[in-house]
């Protein structure tokens, strides 16, 4: 959740928490069954004889990244109504641990089987161990901290940070770079940007960044540069690269879903030679590419986050079996070759190709 991880930016500074769901369906309610999105997690037969209540404790659909998370919450809701289940997704305005834990708490109380959390940061494991304490089946989501599989939770589905920066957005900047006879095999710097080095999730996408660049003809002006969760100085920095660096810089990568705010800054000429990564598949992003100015953009399939998340958890309930602790996101590559398919899947919640 790259761009998601700007939002205490834009948010109020109290806590709310609103459920945005539909009515659990009941046995025998004549509720019409809604397929199950093909290529992702099937639900069993609810064989239980009561309903299974699901809470997805997560962000605001205003936000752009959690958008599609909010579909993915309410195609589940749909698909499990036929199943005399429901998903509630439980809306926390302000983006920090203390108010994800206090709509968890309030959660707890409401009677759910299983709950699943984005956790962003280690505060999240005594929650989820009173809720084991109460039986209830807890999962983060999106993001994640090492202590959460100790403290009992099934599993994490979502994106390896470290390892994607590494292995996949990276290399997909070299191999931008090297495709331009301009720089082809020739040594030359990458501004590196992220959100806050105070965020854990940050670090680690950073981290990979570096780690990533090491043994390549591209390597980092710097150990990065932090926007302190502020949109409006990712141009400001990536021009503040082009000034240091301005005969040898040919990428910039952007850890965070800018909105386009990095390509923007580019003028036409720049954008002909430094190549610009981001995080989220985002409009902004979007749009730059298709001036020419966004060279690729890291998805992380948003939808399937939450919608695989509420499948797992009503397996999991259902069945009394777990289904491993790391369920992985497939991460998208886009470019403009393939920028319509991937809008179109992310907006459908079909499984990114």
């Amino acid at each position: 959740m790259r761009s998601a991880l700007v939002l205490a930016a834009t948010t109020v500074a109290a806590l709310v928490f609103t459920l945005a769901a539909w009515p659990a369906a009941q046995s025998g309610s004549g509720v019409a069954a809604v397929k199950p999105v093909p290529g992702r997690t099937q639900p069993v037969a609810n064989t239980t004889g009561k309903p299974v209540k699901i809470a997805l404790i997560s962000f605001p659909e205003s936000n752009e990244f959690f958008n599609p998370v909010k579909k993915g919450s309410d195609k589940a809701n749909a698909v499990l109504q036929g199943r005399n289940a429901s998903v509630d997704y439980i809306t926390v305005n302000d983006f920090t641990q203390d108010a994800v834990n206090a709509a968890t708490r309030a959660a707890l109380l409401k009677g759910y089987d299983a709950v699943g959390i984005v956790a962003l940061d280690a505060g999240v494991c005594p929650v989820i161990k009173d809720a084991v304490a109460k039986s209830i089946k807890v999962a983060t989501f999106i993001v994640s901290d090492t202590c959460v599989q100790k403290s009992g939770a099934l599993f994490f589905h979502g994106e390896d940070l470290y390892k994607s920066w590494k292995t996949i957005s990276t290399p997909a900047l070299v191999n931008a770079v090297n495709s331009d006879p301009y720089w082809k095999g020739k040594k030359c710097k990458v501004g590196v940007i992220t959100g806050a080095f105070a965020v854990p999730a940050h670090e680690l996408m950073r981290k990979g960044i570096l780690d990533g660049l090491k043994g390549t003809n591209l390597s980092p002006v710097s150990g990065g540069v932090e926007i302190a969760q502020d949109l409006s100085k990712v141009g400001p920095a990536v021009r503040a690269y082009i000034t240091g660096s301005p005969t040898d810089l040919c990428g910039i990568i952007i850890d965070i879903g800018d909105a386009g705010a990095g390509a923007a800054a580019l003028t036409a000429a720049q954008a002909k030679h430094i190549k610009v990564v981001s995080a989220d598949l985002t409009v902004g992003g979007v749009a730059q590419m298709k001036k020419g100015k966004q060279t690729v953009l890291i998805g992380q399939d948003p939808f399937g986050e939450s919608y695989d998340t509420a499948m797992l958890l009503y397996n999991a309930v259902v069945t009394g079996k777990n289904p491993g602790f790391y369920q992985p996101v497939k991460d998208s590559v886009m470019t403009r070759k393939n920028l319509d398919a991937l809008m179109k899947a992310q907006a459908s919640g079909a499984v990114p190709k």
